[in-house]
This record gives structure tokens, sequence and C-alpha cells, in this order.
């Protein structure tokens, strides 16, 4: 892996620039970056299994769900509240309490002879189902499963030292669901029964419990209800704006710049946004679609997967084969799709965080390569066909086009580059009939 060449500055300043779209980044390899602003404008773009994954992600990574889970409920479970009662026993044991001599005579005289072994006696015990205990367990019991839920399926096996150090938020997820588990076992849970629902009696009840921590348990199932349960999207927007997941290498995070770059590009000449859908997640669609009803096309951007109609288009994957070598397909790291009419063009877009010319010029041929490597589906397409997007080290000229095949652009003009490269195979599409 190449060593990086930003500063602390410079990875902030690219940190500001995709803070607006990094809500959309769930790879499991991230870590939780507490400064984003204006994250939400095309939440109603997302598919709703994709919302209800943000949701999930979001609620067990807030610091209100970290503190009632990791602090709380152990202060919980070392002063549980209870209600102390006397229950009636009969037995011909031991005494275990304050003996009732009215209700032991007439047991005795029930079984129709004095027997001097019977005794009733009122014996104490410690009744822990209580309101507010109830929802304690319904608040675990529900992170437990909204952690199997997002894919954690295998808890840790035991504590990790310091849970504020974990970077990845995966491992902080499963710390969670270790905890959950640990706490579900614990005697005073069994006593507890769990309900189906939570009631108002039993958020108040925790609001006005002596212990503060069941009122920290009570805020949380309140988030819990509002971001998950009643599915509020401007819980979901406030949650977000406060905590969302960047990646941990700076090589993802450069492509996650030119990424949204290239959604920016579109946004800001007119194209209009059609669907999103969350990096990371392992969906098989594209991230972004647009659409310009002016110039009759519709455009997508696919980000590390190959389109369906790349599918077997493979060139070298025999080649390989024959040499058992790993024939997995190699891919470029974004893809646009456009389409007109019944024509389509591609741009490949290859990432590079490097202004090392010599490593620029070895990144050109292996897009050279993929170029060769997938040539049928470029048959008969004009160019451009692809773009390498270094951070800097060439010349900041414009693209020539049609004469090249690739554009090499840097972090500060890609955008430009890239929407001149459109507007040009737009120019040289067959215009769409439009449909009245």
């Amino acid at each position: 892996m190449i060593e990086t060449l930003w500063t602390p500055g410079q990875r902030n300043r690219v940190l500001q620039d995709v803070g607006r779209r990094l809500w959309l980044f769930v790879r499991h390899h991230a870590r939780t970056y507490r400064e984003a602003e204006q994250i939400i404008c095309h939440l109603t773009k997302l598919r709703r299994r994709d919302v209800r994954h943000l949701r999930l992600i979001h609620f067990l990574l807030t610091e209100r769900t970290h503190r009632a889970i990791m602090e709380s409920v152990p202060r919980i479970l070392r002063r549980m509240s209870k209600s102390s009662h006397a229950q009636l026993v009969t037995s011909r044991g031991p005494v275990k309490g304050r003996i009732d001599w009215w209700e032991t005579y007439r047991e005795r005289l029930a079984h129709g002879h004095n027997d001097r072994s019977i005794h009733r006696f009122r014996e104490p015990f410690r009744l822990y189902d209580l309101p507010e205990n109830r929802l304690v367990k319904h608040l675990v019991t529900t992170v437990d499963a909204l952690c199997a839920e997002i894919g954690v399926s295998t808890p840790l096996e035991e504590p990790l030292v310091d849970p504020s150090e974990i970077q990845r938020w995966t491992l902080q997820i499963e710390h969670l669901r270790f905890l959950c588990g640990r706490y579900l076992r614990n005697v005073y849970m069994h006593q507890i029964s769990l309900p189906s629902a939570v009631t108002g009696r039993m958020l108040y009840a925790a609001r006005t419990a002596r212990n503060p921590a069941y009122g920290e348990v009570g805020q949380a199932y309140e988030l819990l209800r509002d971001l998950v349960l009643a599915e509020d999207l401007c819980v979901l927007r406030d949650t977000l704006e406060q905590v969302v997941l960047e990646p941990m290498q700076d090589e993802i995070l450069y492509e996650l710049h030119i990424l949204f770059a290239t959604m920016e590009a579109f946004e800001q000449h007119g194209w209009r946004g059609k669907r999103l859908r969350l990096i990371g997640r392992g969906s098989s669609g594209a991230i972004a679609e647009y659409e310009n009803r002016e110039a009759m096309a519709t455009v997508k951007v696919w980000y590390q997967r190959l389109p369906p109609l790349w599918d077997g288009q493979s060139q070298y994957t025999d080649l390989l084969r024959h040499y058992d070598l790993d024939v997995q397909t190699r891919l470029p790291d974004i893809i646009v799709e456009i389409q007109k009419g019944h024509s389509v063009a591609w741009l490949l877009v290859e990432v590079k965080l490097s202004q090392d010319r010599g490593y620029i010029v070895d990144s050109v041929y292996k897009v050279l390569g993929y170029l060769k490597d997938f040539g049928p589906v470029f048959e008969g397409q004009i160019n451009p066909q692809a773009f390498l997007a270094v951070w800097d080290g060439v010349a900041r000229v414009p693209g020539r086009f049609p004469e090249d095949e690739i554009v090499i652009a840097t972090h500060t003009n890609y955008g430009i580059c890239l929407m001149e490269g459109v507007q040009s195979l737009l120019a040289q599409l067959p215009e769409a009939v439009a449909v009245a």
C-alpha cells in the first residue's frame, strides 16, 4: 500500500468536502467521524431497506445508546430496583419468617387434628419484575437483536479491553452485543418478564426511579422509538449530523472524494438525481442514477462493481485460468454508464492517491489494461473511454476530445474534465426519440 501523501490539514479538508455525502458510506472497515454537517439532502432516494440499515447502524453507534448499554445497565444490575413482599407459606419444615398463629391454627384444624408440625408464616421475598426493570430488559434484548440484524452474527468471546479506543465500527457493535448477551444471563434478568411493547408506565417509572441510570435507559429507548420504530426521518437526519463513518485508509477516502465529485458534477450541470444506494453494504445496483430530460439521457454511477452488461466480458479470464492464477475479475474503481435512447457509452474511472510521476505512468498502463480486458464493451465507442484521477503531479491541461482514450485529471480539475468528456460523448451519440 502506498504511503499517504496528505498532511493532516489536507486530509481534514478532503473529509469536509465529502462530509455532505459520507453518510452513504457503511463499509465495515470504517470508523466513526463526528464532525459532519449538512449530510441529508436526498434520503428519500434511498431504498427502504437501505434507510433501515442506516437507522440501525447509527442508533447503535450513538453516544446515548453506548452510555445506556456500557454504563447505565451495569449500574442498574448492581442496584436494581426491587419491591419487598411477604407471602403466606405453609410448611412442616423450618420456619423462615414471622409465624401467623391465627392462620397456623386454622391450617392445623383444617387437617382434622392438631398437627404441631404445621406452621404458616409470612416469608419475605424480593420482587424484581417491576416496570422500570422490564424497560431495561426490553432495551437490552432489542439492542442484541439489532446487532444481529445488521450482520454481527458472532459476538465477541470476551470484552474488549478499552472500547473507547475501538476504531472499526463493526467491533464497537460486536462489543455491544457481547455485553447484551452477558446482561441477559444475569440472575436478576431471569426474574423479569420481557414485555412485548414498552408502555408509558415503564417510561414514567424509569424517569422517576431513584437510580438515575434508569433515566438514561429511558432516553436510549426514546431514541430507539423515534429513530427505528417510528422511522422519523428528521431524527435520522439529526443523528447522521452527529456521527457518520469515515474510511480508515486514505486511499479509500480519496476514492470516495472522486466518487462524490462525480455525483456532484452531474447535479451541478442540471442532471436530476433519481436513486441512491449505500456504499459498502453489498448491494448489486448502481450507487447513483441521474436523468437529464433536456438531453433525453440517463446516467448510472457504479462503484467497485461491474454493471450487468460487463459480466463475462473480461478477455483475460481464460488466460489467468490456463496458468491456474486468480481469475477474479479486477474491478475499476468507478464506472459511469451514459444511456441516450438505445445507445450506451461508458466511462471508466481509476483513482490513485499519488503525485509520483513514475507511479502515474504505471497507472496509465493499468487503465489501458482495463480497456483492453473489457474491449468488447468499448467496441465502436468514441473517446474518451477512461479517466485517471490522481492527486497531483501532472499538468492541469484540458482533455483532448475525441483524440485520447484516457484523460488524466487531478483533484482540482476532475469534475470539469469529466463533464467535458460526458458532453463530448453525448454530442456524438445518436439522438434519442422523445416519447409523448
